[in-house]
């Protein structure tokens, strides 16, 4: 039976981490990227002049 040393362990477990972490950041660029191409066209479905619900007021783009 082979047994690992502290050093193969502890380097098994950063590799795991590492892999992890490089998933959960591609994942979030991925993320930001569809929000920084995203081209955005007003509509008057969009168009909103006034306070929201929450007491924000609101004065979106026209559409001209």
């Amino acid at each position: 039976m082979e047994f690992l040393t502290c050093n193969q362990l502890l380097i098994g477990f950063l590799a795991a981490g590492v892999r992890k972490i490089v998933r959960y950041l591609l994942q979030v660029v991925s993320s930001a990227l569809t929000y920084a191409n995203h081209i955005w066209k007003p509509t008057n479905e969009n168009n909103s002049h006034g306070y929201d619900t929450d007491g924000i007021f609101i004065n979106t783009l026209d559409s001209s």
